[in-house]
Formats: structure tokens, C-alpha cells, sequence
């Protein structure tokens, strides 16, 4: 999923359209077509970039992302293979619990944990600059039946977004993993 930074992040509206900014010329379209919205005279640094014809909300890039981010309430990583050990981690954002799983073939550990808010608000600050919304849905290598396997899931209310792989992975993987172990206190990768 890539973030749609046009689509109103205050109601969901689609119905949006780009902000204009600067003098308008004496007879200008938008009257009949709507496809922009005047700004006025002078652009703004960090000003609205859209306008949402149903709600009348004004928004930047920034903004549309943030909010994407700040709806993450659960995340849940595991990777593993055939062979060797495999890790679960099931974080609930809007409940500030995590549990850890790790299983081998001696068996299976668990931890549950408490987070603390600022945890949580952490975390999805990391998973932004980690850019995970916007990584493939799918990373495959082919020809290869063996090996790594991944999966993220990310939760936005009843919204469920996956990401996975096999043998292969986004750029920022291991990044991701340090952030689990970090947030976990335990293995993750």
C-alpha cells in the first residue's frame, strides 16, 4: 500500500482536489470544472496541498501520512524457516501490550509484557521513518522453496494491511528487526 496523500484524512473523502497557489489568470477554469482549489496569493511553507470538496478539510503530505501512522493500533511481525528457530511478536498499540514467541524444535517460549504509551507513540514515530506502509506487499524470490520466511500485519482499526516475504526482503528490514528486539528485549530475526 502506498499512502494516498489525496485522500482527505479527516473524513476518507476521495473527492478531493490540489490546492493552487499564486495570482489566477482573469478567466480561469476551475468555476466549471473544479479541478483545483485557489490558495491564495502567497504558498506556505508546510500549508495545505489539498482540499476535500466534501468536508472542506485542507491538508499537506505530512499530514496525510501522520495520520496513516498515527491509526496503526496493532502490529504483528513473525520470520522464520523450515529449519531453526522462528519469532512472533504481537505488539497491541491501543492496549499498550506486546507478547514474544519463539519456537524451536525444543519447543515454544512466551513473554507478555505492558508498553507504555510513549512506547507506543515511539514505535509508530519508527515505523514512519521506516517508511512500512509504503513497502511492497509482496517480496518473493523466485525459484527458491527454502529459507526465510516473513510477514508483517499492520492494523488500522478494523483495517488489516500485510506485508510479506520470502527470501527477500525491503531495505529497511534490518532496521525493523532492530526495532523489535529493541522494543521486545528479545531475539527477532
Amino acid at each position: 500500500m502506498t499512502i494516498n496523500v489525496k485522500k482527505c484524512p479527516a473524513c476518507g473523502s476521495k473527492d478531493t482536489v490540489p490546492i493552487l497557489y499564486g495570482e489566477p489568470a482573469l478567466a480561469y477554469p476551475n468555476e466549471e470544472n473544479e479541478k483545483f482549489k485557489l490558495g491564495g496569493c502567497f504558498a506556505l511553507v508546510d500549508g495545505p496541498e489539498f482540499y476535500c470538496k466534501h468536508c472542506e478539510n485542507q491538508w499537506n503530505r505530512e499530514e496525510a501520512i501522520e495520520r496513516e501512522y498515527e491509526k496503526v493500533s496493532r502490529l504483528k511481525a513473525s520470520v522464520g524457516g523450515f529449519f531453526g528457530d522462528s519469532y512472533t511478536i504481537d505488539i497491541q498499540l491501543d492496549r499498550f501490550q506486546l507478547s514474544w514467541n519463539q519456537r524451536n524444535e525444543d519447543g515454544e517460549t512466551e513473554i507478555r509484557k505492558s508498553i507504555r504509551r510513549k512506547t507506543a507513540d515511539n514505535l509508530k514515530a519508527e515505523l514512519k521513518r521506516l517508511d512500512l506502509l509504503n513497502w511492497k506487499a509482496k517480496y518473493v524470490e523466485p525459484g527458491v522453496l527454502d529459507g526465510t520466511h516473513w510477514r508483517v500485519e499492520i492494523h488500522q482499526g478494523d483495517r488489516k494491511i500485510i506485508k510479506h516475504g520470502d527470501n527477500r526482503f525491503p531495505k529497511e528490514w534490518p532496521e525493523f528487526c532492530k526495532l523489535m528486539r529493541r522494543i521486545s528485549g528479545k531475539k527477532f530475526s
